[in-house]
Protein backbone atom coordinates (compact mmCIF):
# COMPACT_ATOMS: atom_id res chain seq x y z
CA UNK A 1 0.00 0.00 0.00
CA UNK A 2 0.73 3.32 -0.84
CA UNK A 3 1.42 5.82 1.66
CA UNK A 4 1.86 9.24 1.67
CA UNK A 5 2.09 12.27 3.88
CA UNK A 6 4.02 16.12 4.04
CA UNK A 7 4.26 19.30 5.23
CA UNK A 8 2.25 22.08 4.06
CA UNK A 9 3.61 25.65 4.49
CA UNK A 10 1.10 28.57 3.67
CA UNK A 11 2.39 32.13 3.95
CA UNK A 12 0.82 35.45 3.12
CA UNK A 13 1.62 39.13 2.07
CA UNK A 14 0.19 42.24 2.21
CA UNK A 15 0.94 45.36 0.15
CA UNK A 16 -0.68 48.15 -1.11
CA UNK A 17 -0.46 50.24 -4.43
CA UNK A 18 -1.04 54.34 -4.65
CA UNK A 19 -3.22 53.92 -7.89
CA UNK A 20 -4.06 57.16 -9.78
CA UNK A 21 -6.94 57.69 -11.39
CA UNK A 22 -8.45 61.07 -13.67
CA UNK A 23 -12.19 61.19 -13.66
CA UNK A 24 -13.28 60.86 -17.58
CA UNK A 25 -16.97 63.43 -16.73
CA UNK A 26 -14.81 66.28 -15.20
CA UNK A 27 -11.07 65.33 -15.48
CA UNK A 28 -10.28 65.87 -12.06
CA UNK A 29 -7.55 63.80 -10.78
CA UNK A 30 -7.31 62.03 -7.20
CA UNK A 31 -6.13 58.86 -6.32
CA UNK A 32 -7.02 55.85 -4.01
CA UNK A 33 -5.09 53.12 -2.07
CA UNK A 34 -5.33 49.47 -3.60
CA UNK A 35 -4.35 46.84 -1.12
CA UNK A 36 -4.52 43.26 -1.66
CA UNK A 37 -3.37 39.89 -0.31
CA UNK A 38 -1.18 37.47 -1.67
CA UNK A 39 -1.22 33.66 -0.55
CA UNK A 40 1.56 31.23 -1.59
CA UNK A 41 2.20 27.33 -0.52
CA UNK A 42 4.43 25.21 -0.18
CA UNK A 43 4.44 21.65 0.45
CA UNK A 44 7.36 19.24 1.79
CA UNK A 45 7.00 15.88 0.64
CA UNK A 46 7.45 13.23 3.66
CA UNK A 47 8.64 16.32 5.55
CA UNK A 48 11.57 16.40 3.37
CA UNK A 49 13.00 20.06 2.08
CA UNK A 50 10.89 22.03 4.63
CA UNK A 51 13.21 25.11 4.32
CA UNK A 52 12.77 25.09 0.31
CA UNK A 53 8.93 24.54 0.85
CA UNK A 54 8.93 27.62 2.91
CA UNK A 55 10.89 29.54 0.37
CA UNK A 56 8.84 29.02 -2.03
CA UNK A 57 5.22 29.51 -0.40
CA UNK A 58 7.52 32.91 0.38
CA UNK A 59 7.71 33.04 -3.32
CA UNK A 60 4.45 32.49 -4.61
CA UNK A 61 2.42 34.88 -2.20
CA UNK A 62 4.87 37.56 -3.36
CA UNK A 63 4.15 36.48 -6.86
CA UNK A 64 -0.11 36.55 -6.20
CA UNK A 65 0.70 39.54 -4.40
CA UNK A 66 2.03 41.32 -7.62
CA UNK A 67 -0.67 39.83 -9.68
CA UNK A 68 -3.69 40.85 -7.50
CA UNK A 69 -2.07 44.66 -7.60
CA UNK A 70 -1.49 44.44 -11.01
CA UNK A 71 -5.10 43.21 -12.12
CA UNK A 72 -6.93 44.46 -8.93
CA UNK A 73 -9.29 47.66 -9.35
CA UNK A 74 -11.82 49.79 -6.82
CA UNK A 75 -14.94 50.77 -7.34
CA UNK A 76 -13.79 54.62 -6.47
CA UNK A 77 -16.06 57.62 -7.76
CA UNK A 78 -14.83 61.02 -7.96
CA UNK A 79 -14.76 62.98 -4.99
CA UNK A 80 -15.93 65.72 -7.27
CA UNK A 81 -18.76 64.29 -9.43
CA UNK A 82 -19.13 61.08 -8.20
CA UNK A 83 -18.52 59.19 -11.56
CA UNK A 84 -16.26 55.82 -11.48
CA UNK A 85 -14.72 55.62 -14.89
CA UNK A 86 -15.18 52.92 -16.87
CA UNK A 87 -11.66 51.74 -16.65
CA UNK A 88 -12.20 50.50 -13.22
CA UNK A 89 -15.66 48.97 -13.46
CA UNK A 90 -14.30 47.05 -16.28
CA UNK A 91 -11.03 46.26 -13.79
CA UNK A 92 -13.78 45.08 -11.53
CA UNK A 93 -16.16 43.08 -14.01
CA UNK A 94 -12.78 40.83 -15.07
CA UNK A 95 -12.44 40.00 -11.09
CA UNK A 96 -15.99 38.67 -10.93
CA UNK A 97 -17.92 35.41 -11.63
CA UNK A 98 -14.22 33.74 -12.45
CA UNK A 99 -15.68 30.92 -11.52
CA UNK A 100 -17.99 30.66 -14.68
CA UNK A 101 -14.89 31.00 -16.94
CA UNK A 102 -13.60 27.86 -15.14
CA UNK A 103 -16.68 25.69 -15.31
CA UNK A 104 -16.72 26.94 -18.95
CA UNK A 105 -12.89 25.69 -19.14
CA UNK A 106 -13.30 21.88 -17.79
CA UNK A 107 -16.83 21.99 -19.88
CA UNK A 108 -14.66 22.54 -23.02
CA UNK A 109 -11.45 20.38 -21.86
CA UNK A 110 -14.04 17.68 -21.58
CA UNK A 111 -14.97 17.78 -25.12
CA UNK A 112 -11.92 17.86 -26.50
CA UNK A 113 -10.37 14.65 -24.27
CA UNK A 114 -14.03 12.99 -25.26
CA UNK A 115 -13.33 13.32 -28.89
CA UNK A 116 -9.68 12.44 -28.59
CA UNK A 117 -10.79 9.10 -27.22
CA UNK A 118 -14.41 8.05 -28.66
CA UNK A 119 -13.93 9.76 -32.25
CA UNK A 120 -10.80 7.31 -33.41
CA UNK A 121 -12.29 4.15 -31.47
CA UNK A 122 -15.79 4.45 -33.38
CA UNK A 123 -14.12 5.86 -36.65
CA UNK A 124 -12.69 2.31 -36.72
CA UNK A 125 -14.91 0.26 -34.74
CA UNK A 126 -18.66 1.86 -35.10
CA UNK A 127 -18.44 4.58 -38.15
CA UNK A 128 -22.84 5.16 -37.82
CA UNK A 129 -22.17 6.38 -34.22
CA UNK A 130 -20.33 9.10 -35.41
CA UNK A 131 -22.83 11.71 -36.21
CA UNK A 132 -24.76 11.01 -32.61
CA UNK A 133 -20.99 11.46 -30.92
CA UNK A 134 -20.51 14.97 -33.04
CA UNK A 135 -23.73 15.99 -31.82
CA UNK A 136 -23.09 15.45 -28.29
CA UNK A 137 -19.71 16.98 -28.95
CA UNK A 138 -21.44 19.91 -30.50
CA UNK A 139 -24.03 20.13 -27.61
CA UNK A 140 -20.62 20.09 -25.15
CA UNK A 141 -18.77 22.67 -26.93
CA UNK A 142 -22.42 25.08 -26.91
CA UNK A 143 -22.76 24.35 -23.02
CA UNK A 144 -19.14 25.62 -22.74
CA UNK A 145 -20.29 28.37 -24.48
CA UNK A 146 -23.47 29.25 -22.92
CA UNK A 147 -21.74 29.29 -19.82
CA UNK A 148 -19.10 32.27 -20.88
CA UNK A 149 -21.97 33.78 -21.80
CA UNK A 150 -23.69 33.81 -18.29
CA UNK A 151 -20.42 35.00 -16.67
CA UNK A 152 -20.61 38.07 -19.23
CA UNK A 153 -24.02 38.95 -18.73
CA UNK A 154 -23.46 38.59 -15.00
CA UNK A 155 -20.49 41.09 -15.10
CA UNK A 156 -22.31 43.24 -17.53
CA UNK A 157 -24.96 43.81 -14.89
CA UNK A 158 -22.29 45.29 -12.79
CA UNK A 159 -22.40 49.16 -13.57
CA UNK A 160 -22.39 51.27 -10.50
CA UNK A 161 -23.00 54.72 -12.74
CA UNK A 162 -26.89 53.12 -13.25
CA UNK A 163 -28.25 56.00 -11.03
CA UNK A 164 -25.69 58.74 -11.84
CA UNK A 165 -25.82 61.79 -11.27
CA UNK A 166 -26.51 60.60 -8.16
CA UNK A 167 -23.93 59.35 -5.73
CA UNK A 168 -23.28 55.55 -6.42
CA UNK A 169 -23.72 52.79 -3.76
CA UNK A 170 -20.27 51.52 -3.01
CA UNK A 171 -19.21 48.54 -2.29
CA UNK A 172 -18.34 47.20 1.28
CA UNK A 173 -14.86 48.11 2.13
CA UNK A 174 -14.45 50.56 -0.41
CA UNK A 175 -10.88 53.55 0.26
CA UNK A 176 -11.85 56.61 0.03
CA UNK A 177 -10.53 58.96 -2.46
CA UNK A 178 -7.17 60.93 -2.05
CA UNK A 179 -6.48 64.44 -3.29
CA UNK A 180 -2.89 65.93 -3.89
CA UNK A 181 -3.11 69.65 -1.88
CA UNK A 182 -1.46 71.38 -5.13
CA UNK A 183 0.42 73.45 -2.16
CA UNK A 184 2.40 71.30 0.40
CA UNK A 185 2.05 68.28 -1.91
CA UNK A 186 0.22 66.34 0.25
CA UNK A 187 -2.12 63.41 -0.20
CA UNK A 188 -5.17 63.81 1.84
CA UNK A 189 -8.79 61.89 2.28
CA UNK A 190 -11.77 63.49 0.42
CA UNK A 191 -14.09 65.25 2.35
CA UNK A 192 -16.42 62.39 1.33
CA UNK A 193 -14.59 59.51 1.53
CA UNK A 194 -15.45 58.16 4.66
CA UNK A 195 -17.62 55.95 3.23
CA UNK A 196 -17.92 51.94 3.00
CA UNK A 197 -16.99 50.61 6.53
CA UNK A 198 -19.58 51.68 8.76
CA UNK A 199 -20.76 48.63 10.72
CA UNK A 200 -24.30 46.79 9.66
CA UNK A 201 -25.64 45.92 12.77
CA UNK A 202 -22.83 44.77 14.58
CA UNK A 203 -21.01 43.33 11.75
CA UNK A 204 -18.07 45.37 10.31
CA UNK A 205 -16.30 45.32 6.75
CA UNK A 206 -13.08 45.29 7.00
CA UNK A 207 -10.34 45.15 4.14
CA UNK A 208 -7.63 42.63 4.95
CA UNK A 209 -4.23 44.72 4.26
CA UNK A 210 -5.39 48.06 4.54
CA UNK A 211 -7.12 48.10 7.54
CA UNK A 212 -5.74 47.66 11.75
CA UNK A 213 -7.09 46.83 14.26
CA UNK A 214 -6.84 48.55 17.51
CA UNK A 215 -4.08 47.80 19.98
CA UNK A 216 -6.42 47.12 22.80
CA UNK A 217 -7.94 43.69 24.09
CA UNK A 218 -10.38 42.76 21.96
CA UNK A 219 -12.95 41.43 24.63
CA UNK A 220 -12.08 44.28 27.83
CA UNK A 221 -10.62 47.33 25.96
CA UNK A 222 -7.60 47.59 28.20
CA UNK A 223 -3.71 47.49 26.85
CA UNK A 224 -3.26 44.27 24.79
CA UNK A 225 -0.19 41.95 25.99
CA UNK A 226 2.51 40.84 23.24
CA UNK A 227 2.12 37.21 23.04
CA UNK A 228 -1.73 36.52 23.56
CA UNK A 229 -2.84 37.33 20.56
CA UNK A 230 -6.59 35.49 19.62
CA UNK A 231 -5.29 33.25 16.09
CA UNK A 232 -8.54 33.84 13.78
CA UNK A 233 -8.37 31.88 10.26
CA UNK A 234 -9.78 32.76 7.18
CA UNK A 235 -9.40 31.69 3.70
CA UNK A 236 -7.63 34.63 2.75
CA UNK A 237 -5.07 34.98 5.61
CA UNK A 238 -5.08 34.57 9.13
CA UNK A 239 -5.51 37.30 11.42
CA UNK A 240 -4.17 38.10 15.23
CA UNK A 241 -7.03 39.82 17.36
CA UNK A 242 -5.55 41.71 20.18
CA UNK A 243 -6.05 40.09 23.94
CA UNK A 244 -4.46 40.71 27.68
CA UNK A 245 -3.03 38.29 29.27
CA UNK A 246 -5.84 38.16 31.62
CA UNK A 247 -8.79 37.79 28.58
CA UNK A 248 -6.51 35.11 27.09
CA UNK A 249 -6.24 32.67 30.29
CA UNK A 250 -10.12 33.20 30.74
CA UNK A 251 -10.73 32.41 27.40
CA UNK A 252 -8.21 29.72 27.50
CA UNK A 253 -9.66 27.89 30.73
CA UNK A 254 -13.81 28.44 29.35
CA UNK A 255 -12.48 26.70 26.43
CA UNK A 256 -11.31 23.38 28.08
CA UNK A 257 -13.89 23.50 30.51
CA UNK A 258 -16.63 23.66 27.41
CA UNK A 259 -14.63 21.60 25.67
CA UNK A 260 -14.50 18.39 28.27
CA UNK A 261 -18.08 19.09 28.88
CA UNK A 262 -19.30 18.64 25.36
CA UNK A 263 -17.11 15.56 25.08
CA UNK A 264 -18.82 13.82 27.95
CA UNK A 265 -22.05 14.78 26.43
CA UNK A 266 -21.06 13.40 22.62
CA UNK A 267 -19.61 10.86 24.39
CA UNK A 268 -22.40 9.58 26.32
CA UNK A 269 -24.50 9.90 23.48
CA UNK A 270 -22.58 8.24 20.70
CA UNK A 271 -22.64 5.47 23.45
CA UNK A 272 -26.26 5.20 23.03
CA UNK A 273 -26.35 5.09 19.60
CA UNK A 274 -23.91 2.85 18.87
CA UNK A 275 -24.06 0.19 21.87
CA UNK A 276 -27.92 -1.28 21.01
CA UNK A 277 -26.06 -2.01 17.14
CA UNK A 278 -24.68 -4.74 18.98
CA UNK A 279 -21.26 -4.81 17.07
CA UNK A 280 -19.13 -7.88 17.54
CA UNK A 281 -15.43 -7.77 17.28
CA UNK A 282 -13.55 -5.58 14.88
CA UNK A 283 -16.70 -4.24 13.96
CA UNK A 284 -17.07 -3.07 17.62
CA UNK A 285 -13.71 -1.46 18.19
CA UNK A 286 -14.72 -0.11 14.38
CA UNK A 287 -17.47 1.54 15.19
CA UNK A 288 -16.35 3.12 18.49
CA UNK A 289 -13.14 4.71 17.63
CA UNK A 290 -15.32 6.22 15.18
CA UNK A 291 -17.77 7.74 17.53
CA UNK A 292 -15.19 8.66 19.50
CA UNK A 293 -13.37 10.56 16.88
CA UNK A 294 -16.68 12.10 15.88
CA UNK A 295 -17.53 13.29 19.26
CA UNK A 296 -13.99 15.19 20.04
CA UNK A 297 -14.37 17.05 16.92
CA UNK A 298 -17.59 17.93 17.68
CA UNK A 299 -16.88 19.25 21.36
CA UNK A 300 -13.73 21.13 19.93
CA UNK A 301 -16.06 22.78 17.75
CA UNK A 302 -18.65 23.72 20.13
CA UNK A 303 -15.84 24.98 21.78
CA UNK A 304 -13.98 27.14 19.62
CA UNK A 305 -17.50 28.86 18.85
CA UNK A 306 -18.64 29.51 22.51
CA UNK A 307 -15.39 30.62 23.10
CA UNK A 308 -13.82 32.95 20.39
CA UNK A 309 -13.90 36.33 20.76
CA UNK A 310 -14.42 37.19 16.98
CA UNK A 311 -16.62 35.55 14.28
CA UNK A 312 -15.10 35.92 10.65
CA UNK A 313 -18.10 36.04 7.37
CA UNK A 314 -17.09 35.92 4.22
CA UNK A 315 -17.59 39.11 2.32
CA UNK A 316 -15.54 40.16 -0.89
CA UNK A 317 -12.86 37.33 -1.59
CA UNK A 318 -11.88 39.02 -4.59
CA UNK A 319 -11.13 42.46 -2.68
CA UNK A 320 -9.85 40.45 0.53
CA UNK A 321 -12.80 41.81 2.72
CA UNK A 322 -14.86 40.11 5.24
CA UNK A 323 -17.25 40.86 8.04
CA UNK A 324 -15.82 41.03 11.32
CA UNK A 325 -18.16 41.11 14.67
CA UNK A 326 -16.78 41.18 18.00
CA UNK A 327 -18.10 39.28 20.92
CA UNK A 328 -17.71 42.52 22.67
CA UNK A 329 -19.63 45.05 20.57
CA UNK A 330 -17.62 48.34 21.52
CA UNK A 331 -14.84 46.92 20.01
CA UNK A 332 -16.63 46.46 16.76
CA UNK A 333 -17.73 49.86 17.02
CA UNK A 334 -13.88 51.21 17.78
CA UNK A 335 -12.95 49.28 14.77
CA UNK A 336 -15.39 50.81 12.24
CA UNK A 337 -14.66 54.57 14.32
CA UNK A 338 -10.74 53.62 13.87
CA UNK A 339 -11.21 53.03 9.97
CA UNK A 340 -13.31 56.05 9.50
CA UNK A 341 -10.79 58.22 11.13
CA UNK A 342 -8.75 60.32 8.92
CA UNK A 343 -5.50 59.08 9.95
CA UNK A 344 -6.76 55.26 8.74
CA UNK A 345 -7.75 57.05 5.30
CA UNK A 346 -3.78 58.30 4.75
CA UNK A 347 -2.10 56.61 2.28
CA UNK A 348 0.96 54.42 3.47
CA UNK A 349 2.63 54.55 0.01
CA UNK A 350 4.55 57.98 -1.00
CA UNK A 351 3.27 60.07 -3.71
CA UNK A 352 5.93 58.62 -6.27
CA UNK A 353 4.99 55.42 -5.90
CA UNK A 354 1.43 56.16 -7.38
CA UNK A 355 0.36 54.44 -10.44
CA UNK A 356 -1.92 55.71 -13.52
CA UNK A 357 -4.51 53.23 -14.31
CA UNK A 358 -4.66 54.21 -17.98
CA UNK A 359 -8.20 52.96 -19.62
CA UNK A 360 -8.00 49.79 -21.44
CA UNK A 361 -5.18 48.57 -19.55
CA UNK A 362 -4.55 44.77 -20.36
CA UNK A 363 -4.63 42.75 -16.91
CA UNK A 364 -2.05 39.99 -16.37
CA UNK A 365 -4.21 36.69 -16.46
CA UNK A 366 -3.46 33.66 -13.88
Amino acid sequence: MFLYFGKHFTQSAAGQRLARVECDRCGTGYCYQLSRVGTGVGVAPYCLGQARAARLAEQRAAKELERALDRGRELVPCPKCSWINEDLVQGYRRTRYRLWGRVAFYILGTAILLALTLVPLLAFGDPDALPIVALILLGIVLLSGGTLGIQMWLRGRINPNRNYPDAPELLPGTPPALLQDPISGEIKAASNGRIGVAPVGEWCDFQLGRHQLPAVCCVCLNEASDGQQHRAFHPAAQMFVPRCAECAGIQQRAYWRIFLTAALVCTCLSAAIVLPLNFAGDDFWIATAVALGASMLVAAIVAFRSTTPVTIARGDTTRNVIKLRFRNPAYTRLVAEQMRSPESAEPHVAIDQAEPVPPGRQLRQQ
